[in-house]
């Protein structure tokens, strides 16, 4: 794994797991911790962590800065900052990082999330953002959730 495949990955994990309303920071770090230990990411855990929370800082500090969003709203906001980081980032990525990094969200959802249908409505937005297609983000599903494919 190189450092913008890594980069991504944090970047879009940040945007998943922002501190909305109800979130606390102190679960996500220690669900970040695990998950990145279980998952075999051959890059430093802490650097991994320290781009996170670079991340997450940023959007705590953008969103807690405008007052004037109601609640409500931060889901909106969450799900368009996805979708451009997505496809910013995908100029950036190989098909198969971009594969690779939707896999990896999927699998921390199966892991900490117990399958939150908000989270992935979220990860399948980034998968168009970083042009999948809704073929390729069902097989990544399929993939991680052990879905057995359909028999004609």
């Amino acid at each position: 794994m190189n450092q913008s495949f890594i980069d991504a990955l944090m970047h879009f994990f940040s945007l998943l797991l922002l501190p909305l309303p109800g979130r606390r920071l102190e679960n996500i770090r220690i669900q970040m911790e695990d998950y990145i230990n279980r998952a075999g990411i051959s890059f430093p855990l802490e650097e991994c962590l320290k781009i996170f929370n670079t991340y997450s800082g940023k959007y705590f500090f953008e969103l807690s800065s405008n007052a004037y969003i109601k609640d409500e709203n931060f889901h909106n906001i969450q799900r368009h900052l996805i979708i451009e980081a997505g496809v910013k980032s995908q100029e950036n990525l190989f098909l198969q990082e971009r594969v690779l990094i939707i896999l990896s969200l999927l699998e921390f959802n199966k892991l900490k999330n117990n399958d939150d249908e908000s989270f992935l409505g979220l990860v399948s937005e980034l998968s168009k953002g970083l042009s999948l297609n809704e073929d390729a983000y069902k097989e990544c599903k399929d993939f991680i959730y052990g879905t057995d494919p359909e028999v004609f």
